[in-house]
């Protein structure tokens, strides 16, 4: 990285008047793979106008399996940015950190009034016939794990980094790397017959959102003489079940994985065993088993008066939540009783009375979704607010 560069972005990246609001990633896709490409798109902060006429953003990547030269950076050509430069370099452990700016003066604007832009293309170069490799976003700051993004405004003084709450990553693999008679028919794997029935019994999977989490835990029965099992995810696009993960140890019975807050999602499983030749053959799949996530952890939470006896407590709306609990109590740490059920995921304040002279109240909410079978699923709740 050229030293005037540097010297211009110790400036404007570290000597920060007035930093902006820190703002969350939106749940759009970042990073998509292509081949042995890694394509980087950029989100404009939510909630943000201005200009942003300067980028900062680092990658990590990971060497998992096999052999791999390093990576090279190519910026998108019609990318609105004076300056575009990469850095490079290949830490202790064997993998690469990807140093990325975009910079200009203050008439630039990056995004061109989008809400995303094409950044460019991070391109892998393999020296193995099979190998894989994970590309995610790397943490702003030396001692800090939390990958961040980070945005300066037109006035050249503003700094702004954008947190990733959930840290997309993506896996790169060279396509011979599984043989294409493990991957999964189209279509809907129970309309199938396997190419053999090395299973008589159809296995039965589990699989239950964490509380308060983005994460699905799977669990099964260990299915005698299995050498592995398949999990499969529908794909509602394409309308087939694509292979989510393999699992070559046949004594694990649990596995899990995070996916989007608030969503819903379709699975099925089924156990393999290594015949002499090579090939697998693969038992019965089990019934579908439908799942919702957690929505994400209500915040910004804020009580405002708007009457003598009377108060609002509002909150950020929570993308794809059904609705909010809001709970009070008269003690910090003391039992707190549901106060008031929302049905609307769009409604983001409450009318709320106020405590009698002296008193205190404290105030916390959560967001809920509902599943296939309507039961209700919560997220973490907010931090604790008081009234007086």
């Amino acid at each position: 990285m050229k030293n005037w560069i540097k010297c211009m972005l110790l400036t404007m990246f570290l000597i920060v008047a007035a930093p902006l609001d820190a703002a969350a990633a939106s749940d759009s896709q970042m990073l998509t793979v292509d081949k042995n490409d890694v394509i980087l798109t950029v989100n404009l902060p939510e909630g943000k106008t201005d200009k942003i006429t300067s980028l900062r953003i680092k990658l990590h990547v990971s060497v998992l399996s096999g052999t791999m030269e390093q990576p090279s950076f190519q910026f998108e050509e019609s990318l609105n940015s004076r300056i575009k430069d990469s850095q490079i370099r290949q830490l202790e452990d064997g993998s690469y950190l990807v140093d990325l700016i975009l910079s200009g003066k203050e008439d630039q604007d990056i995004f061109s009034g989008n809400e995303s832009v094409k950044t460019g293309k991070l391109s892998l170069h393999p020296s193995s016939q099979e190998y894989q490799a994970k590309v995610e976003f790397a943490s702003g700051t030396e001692g800090s794990n939390e990958p961040v993004i980070r945005y300066v405004d037109a006035s050249g003084l503003n700094e702004m980094s954008l947190l990733l709450d959930s840290p997309q990553s993506v896996f790169v693999k060279n396509e011979t790397a599984e043989p294409p008679a493990e991957q999964p028919p189209a279509g809907d794997p129970s309309d199938q017959t396997p190419v053999e029935e090395a299973f008589g019994k159809k296995p039965k999977l589990k699989a239950s959102p964490v509380k308060g989490s983005n994460s699905i835990v799977f669990e099964w029965k260990k299915v005698a003489d299995a050498d592995g099992y398949e999990i499969y995810q529908y794909n509602a696009k394409s309308k087939t079940y694509k292979r989510l993960k393999k699992i070559n140890n046949p004594s694990v019975t649990a596995y899990s994985k995070k996916f989007k807050y608030a969503t819903s999602y379709t699975f099925k499983f089924r156990a393999y065993k290594n015949k002499e030749d090579g090939s697998k053959s693969y038992g019965k799949y089990s019934s579908a088993v439908k799942v919702t996530t957690s929505p994400k952890k209500v915040t910004k939470v804020t009580l405002k008066n708007t009457e003598a006896k009377k108060s609002t407590i509002s909150w950020k709306k929570v993308s794809n939540a059904k609705g909010y609990q809001i709970y009070r109590s008269k003690k910090k740490g003391g039992t707190y009783k549901l106060l008031k059920t929302i049905k609307k995921g769009k409604t983001t304040k409450w009318a709320v009375n106020k405590p009698k002279k002296g008193g205190v109240y404290y105030y916390k909410v959560r967001a809920y979704v509902k599943n296939a079978k309507g039961k209700r699923i919560d997220g973490k709740f907010s931090s604790v607010i008081s009234l007086k």
